[in-house]
């Protein structure tokens, strides 16, 4: 005994000798076709008995990527790039913040030495003119190497200037001599430095 199945996609007839599996592939559209609800009177088939992918494919199409899955791709992609954003705000105003106050003290030490007050060194000993100097070489190499710590932050959170990024870690991550507010720059230059091969920068 034969039986006729009508393929739903295309309206195709299908002839079948014998009932076998759970669904029958159609030989003009190729879709697979649901026998679970197979009724002889009625050989159309309900769309819940067609195969998720029983769509047919027309020849130069290309399936449409999933709304959801691209996404989360753009959110997980956008995500890796903002990591390195917390490290680069937190060294861009630690080392503004001591910036600022290397420039306090130095025009300090100005006045000071301008208006002929003493200028003694933490051992006690007044030699205005030599302090002084030592002071301001001190100071202008502190600007230096905080101006190289922000101009890095920057890059960081902008994801621009891998190089000098890279230094301004590493500058950041030198206690006492190099890092702002003595150790407090050093978590900071040290989690940027852990980040650098993680997250893409700009060419």
């Amino acid at each position: 005994m034969s039986f006729l199945l009508q393929c739903r996609s295309c309206g195709n007839q299908i002839s079948l000798s014998r009932m076998v599996g759970d669904f029958v592939t159609c030989p003009s559209c190729g879709s697979r076709v649901g026998l679970k609800y197979f009724d002889e009177a009625n050989p159309f088939v309900s769309p819940e008995d067609v195969a998720p992918e029983s769509t047919p494919s027309t020849p130069g199409s290309q399936s449409e990527p999933n709304p959801y899955s691209v996404g989360q791709a753009i959110d997980q992609k956008r995500s890796r790039r903002n990591r390195m954003r917390a490290p680069g705000i937190w060294l861009t105003c630690l080392s503004s913040l001591w910036m600022v106050l290397v420039l306090f003290a130095m025009a300090s030490s100005l006045f000071k030495f301008a208006m002929g007050i003493p200028l003694a060194d933490e051992l006690g000993n007044v030699n205005d003119s030599k302090l002084l100097l030592v002071r301001l070489a001190s100071f202008s190499l502190q600007l230096v190497v905080h101006g190289i710590i922000v101009c890095g932050g920057i890059g960081m959170i902008r994801r621009e200037n891998k190089g000098l990024a890279i230094t301004a870690c590493i500058l950041a991550s030198i206690p006492c001599c190099c890092s702002p507010f003595g150790l407090l720059g050093v978590p900071f230059g040290i989690w940027g430095l852990s980040l650098f091969e993680k997250v893409p920068f700009r060419s």
